[in-house]
């Protein structure tokens, strides 16, 4: 069975462009704001979560990464930053891996593939 990647991203382009790169790898479902991917993962389980953290119109994708850890605290260590926006080092009090956009789609699927070990 194909492991399942949720990703949260606002940027149609890069939502395109990230299903295809790990439809390759991974069963990936894209979501646009934060409440869709939260309600996705309230009725199903996902092996890794890819938030993006700027979210326009919308809550961060730090807030997502807040509701999972309070509500399904076992997804929390499956869960990646994926952004291009905010320095990096402000996100370590999140305690998750951080990529850097834009990154080769190698390192992206490397990084996902660390997260379900």
């Amino acid at each position: 069975m194909r492991k399942r990647i949720l990703v949260l991203e606002d940027d149609e382009v890069l939502a395109r462009t990230a299903l295809r790169v790990l439809k390759k790898d991974f069963d990936v479902k894209v979501f646009p704001n934060v409440e869709a991917a939260f309600a996705a993962l309230l009725t199903s389980p996902f092996d890794a979560i890819v938030s993006d953290v700027n979210i326009i119109g919308g809550m961060p994708g730090t807030e997502l990464y807040r509701k999972v850890l309070k509500a399904l605290p076992d997804m929390a260590s499956k869960f990646m930053f994926y952004t291009a926006s905010i320095d990096p080092h402000n996100l370590r009090t999140f305690k998750v891996p951080v990529l850097m956009k834009p990154a080769a789609a190698q390192d992206l699927i490397k990084m996902i593939y660390t997260l379900m070990e």
